[in-house]
């Protein structure tokens, strides 16, 4: 009986060593799948951020252009009242002449 059990003993380990390679291989191919899902993840993730902050860049630049716009659109118009208005040179240069020499 004890060849039985030492043969039944080799067939166990037999057994185990199989299962540990299977285990293995089990493993390296959902690390690679991990690795595959990962990598697919990061570049969908860098598309979409790249996409995004284009987006964000643009409407940035034509805020800007807008705000510029407007800035010397305000400039031009005061500058123009400023061109019409009706300059009073002798009552200024009175106005001078008795704040400096008075």
């Amino acid at each position: 009986m004890a060849a039985e059990e030492v043969d039944l003993i080799k067939h166990l380990i037999d057994v185990e060593r199989e299962a540990s390679g299977i285990v293995l291989e089990a493993q390296k191919k959902a690390d690679a799948l991990i690795t595959e899902a990962k990598s697919k993840a990061d570049e969908e993730f860098h598309n979409s951020y790249s996409s995004l902050v284009e987006e964000v860049e643009s409407q940035e630049n034509s805020t800007k252009e807008k705000i510029n716009s407007n800035h010397n659109e305000e400039i031009q118009n005061y500058k123009n009242k400023l061109n019409v208005l009706e300059k009073n040179q002798s009552s200024f240069d009175s106005l001078m002449d008795t704040v400096f020499f008075a």
